[in-house]
């Protein structure tokens, strides 16, 4: 079931939390929010169960708006940090609890929680009391308590983020799955970038109460609209105006840079380079990256097209760059000081790379 948000606003203590927000969550699709503390993920995901008032704006599941109804009537259901089991309750009726509100009959609420303890991979807890179970079987519960009621739209407000990071990559795992095999519209609310970029069909990066961009994880990730929100994904060169990934550039052997630093973390290393003064310019004026750099320049042509750029083209992207030349990978241009390049471990070391060595590099 589509979701559709239009010009959402929402004041809380008379502070405005979200700000004329418009989102579209296609049928099926698992969108994660990203964002610091603070910037309205958690106020979207109640507003749209019904648990906060807004302030203006148009919620619609379906072709249904849903701003006056109940949140049991809108078929949006919220899976919260801290869970909210009853500890009173055995497993079995902790997942009836929606049924039962629902006036289910008794065979339809027996079979459906046989099915989804099994799809939650948890066959024969039915009798089990809350405080017998681990951190994620706890969270496999919640999740099945969730689905029992048949949502149409399901939010998931940072379900993993009491986990240890092997439980958590399951449980995304498991989530991701059972998302797609129901076909949920999904909303995940997640801190954890690596768990956005790996779950989600679109990401939508959040500040202060509105979107900075939503897009594919790879066009996120890839080409982003400003210096701000490649930044928030992590390390980022600016290269001729450009913005290029740690991951899309490769070392070579050469004496442009020197490898500063080193972190090893299993099967990649990254990377700190810094440039080698002494060797901007070769003597017949090529750029210290190599031969193989196409365009050549001189000290002086150099110092006028550096000062001829703005800040406006920090937000080109690397595959915009990738275009530049022909036949070939893009070169960097001479006289970026400082450089983060990310390889696989084995790459690197094959090629006797490290701290102190002298490299060439390329954009790929």
């Amino acid at each position: 079931m589509r979701l559709k948000i239009e010009n959402l606003s929402v004041q809380l203590s008379k502070q405005s939390i979200l700000k004329n927000l418009s989102l579209i969550v296609n049928d099926g699709e698992l969108l994660a929010l990203l964002g610091p503390s603070g910037c309205g993920k958690s106020t979207l995901l109640k507003s749209v169960a019904g648990l906060l008032e807004i302030s203006s704006g148009e919620i619609f599941i379906g072709e249904k708006r849903v701003n006056d109804l109940l949140p049991e009537k809108r078929r949006a259901v919220i899976v919260f940090q801290d869970l909210r089991l009853f500890p009173h309750l055995s497993v079995e009726k902790n997942i009836r609890f929606a049924m039962e509100l629902a006036k289910k009959s008794e065979q339809h609420m027996q079979e459906q929680v046989e099915s989804l303890l099994d799809l939650v991979q948890l066959p024969g807890f039915e009798k089990r009391k809350i405080k017998q179970l681990s951190g994620g079987q706890m969270q496999r519960i919640a999740l099945a308590r969730a689905l029992a009621s048949e949502p149409d739209v399901l939010l998931l407000d940072e379900p993993f983020s009491g986990l240890d990071e092997r439980l958590r990559e399951d449980m995304a795992d498991l989530v991701r799955r059972i998302q797609k095999e129901k076909n949920i519209t999904t909303i995940l609310v997640t801190h954890d970038k690596s768990e956005a970029l790996r779950m989600a069909d679109r990401i939508a990066l959040m500040k202060s109460g509105e979107i900075l961009q939503i897009d594919e994880p790879k066009i996120i990730y890839n080409q982003p609209n400003s210096l701000e929100v490649a930044e928030y994904f992590g390390k980022i060169n600016q290269i001729g105006g450009k913005l290029v990934r740690p991951s899309r550039l490769k070392l070579t052997q050469g004496d442009a840079y020197e490898i500063a630093e080193l972190s090893f973390l299993g099967e990649r290393v990254e990377i700190v380079l810094e440039k080698v003064v002494e060797h901007r310019f070769t003597d017949n004026n090529q750029s210290a990256f190599g031969d193989s750099v196409n365009t050549k320049r001189n000290n002086e042509e150099f110092l006028k097209d550096s000062q001829s750029k703005t800040n406006t083209d920090a937000i080109e992207t690397v595959d915009e760059y990738d275009t530049i030349g022909s036949g070939g990978p893009s070169h960097p241009q001479s006289g970026e000081k400082r450089l983060y390049v990310t390889m696989d471990s084995d790459s690197f070391y094959a090629n006797n790379f490290q701290k102190g060595s002298r490299v060439n590099v390329e954009v790929v």
